[in-house]
């Protein structure tokens, strides 16, 4: 398991960040652009465990309050809500395959976004709830889904255990 502090795992997210702030935006469809912040919460639970899930939601909501545009803590804890359901959901499935890993981002995704506009109409008084933030979110849901594969892939080469020295077997005693 990782550590939530620790300074691979921060280096990761503010690239994370980086790359949803200036890269994202240029592969939009529409309105429409993939979040990468929210697929490193479902690598998070299906990887490392309920433990961690909802300390990195908690971190990761709080590094994007400053770029959202969402009124203070409505992403964080529409983030952390999610993931509490990710995890109570993810232990029931076999993750091992990329479609089921795909099918959980894509759910993952759309209740952050439906989570949001909801907590976003308590919050703002003349917020009404519309079809919107609805089909945009089912479509930011998608495009996010279809990117899980290959983030997968690099978020597990980023942080697999590598031994600092390689130790070669010079004999084989096995053959006796």
């Amino acid at each position: 398991m990782r550590r939530i502090l620790s300074g691979r795992l921060i280096l990761y997210l503010f690239f994370i960040l980086i790359l949803d702030i200036c890269f994202m935006p240029m592969i939009r469809v529409g309105w429409v652009r993939p979040v990468l912040s929210y697929l490193m919460v479902v690598h998070a639970s299906l990887k490392w465990g309920w433990q961690r899930t909802w300390g990195l939601a908690l971190l990761m909501g709080i590094i994007r309050e400053p770029v959202g545009v969402q009124p203070i803590g409505v992403e964080m804890t529409a983030l952390v809500t999610a993931a509490l359901v990710l995890d109570f959901s993810a232990h029931k499935f076999e993750h091992k395959s990329a479609v089921i890993q795909a099918v959980m981002a894509y759910c993952f995704v759309l209740c952050v976004c439906v989570f949001s506009a909801i907590l976003e109409v308590m919050i703002v008084p003349d917020r009404t709830l519309e079809w919107h933030p609805v089909t945009a979110g089912i479509k930011t849901a998608l495009y996010t889904a279809a990117l899980c594969p290959a983030f997968f892939y690099f978020t597990a080469r980023w942080f697999e255990d590598r031994p600092r020295t390689r130790q070669f077997e010079l004999f084989d005693y096995s053959q006796n």
